[in-house]
Parts: C-alpha cells; sequence; structure tokens
C-alpha cells in the first residue's frame, strides 16, 4: 500500500510528464504554422510570378 506521500510523488511526476507533453506539442504547433506561412507565401509568389509570365505570353502574341 502506497503512502500519501509516494501518491503525492506519482502524481506530481505525471503532471510533469503531461506538461512536457504539452511544452513539445505546442512546439510542434508553432513549427507546423511556420512552415505553413513560408509554404503560402511560396505558393502566393508562385502565382504572381505566373501571371506576370502570362502576361508576357499575351503580349508577345498580340504583337506577333
Amino acid at each position: 500500500m502506497r503512502t500519501s506521500q509516494e501518491t503525492i510523488e506519482q502524481q506530481y511526476s505525471e503532471t510533469d510528464q503531461v506538461a512536457t507533453a504539452l511544452n513539445e506539442m505546442t512546439a510542434s504547433i508553432r513549427s507546423v504554422e511556420e512552415r505553413s506561412k513560408q509554404t503560402a507565401e511560396a505558393a502566393n509568389e508562385a502565382h504572381t510570378e505566373t501571371e506576370k509570365g502570362q502576361q508576357v505570353v499575351n503580349e508577345t502574341t498580340r504583337c506577333h
């Protein structure tokens, strides 16, 4: 049979493990968020460059 002190120590240890897991999950979420932002920025830039390219094609075909 466990003493109250042992139970408290086990609860503390388990709470500490949960806190550590939450911190790791938070770090992972922030990392995914940053990569998502970078991907969105790259997609927007690619879209802009595609539109510019389409304009060049349109102007070239009009001139010939």
